[in-house]
């Protein structure tokens, strides 16, 4: 319908992993066809062995979101962000359920 869902960013790579950031501006902006398509970069088309996400202790809308896409907590980040800590997600490519 040509309407944006949902944008991905893939940054800080390294030879076996990179950072992931998802915005979303719909409601329900993740389908399985989606998700196929945003774990298939990372881990087939990058070859990498993990992926991982930081966010903000005080957002709860993408801690739900990153807990929904699989991400594991793997740790907390003091003062990560000026004005608040961070939590740190990851995930094996063999733990993901998308692809």
């Amino acid at each position: 319908e040509g309407e944006v869902r949902v944008v991905v960013a893939y940054h800080n790579f390294s030879a076996c992993s990179c950072e992931i950031s998802v915005a979303t501006f719909h409601p329900r902006p993740l389908n399985r066809e989606v998700l196929r398509d945003l774990f298939s970069y990372p881990f087939g088309q990058c070859g990498l062995r993990r992926i991982h996400s930081v966010v903000k202790v005080t957002n709860a809308k993408s801690l739900e979101l990153t807990a929904k896409l699989g991400l594991k907590v793997e740790g907390y980040v003091k003062h990560w962000y000026p004005d608040c800590d961070g939590i740190f997600h990851g995930m094996m490519r063999e733990d993901c359920k998308w692809l």
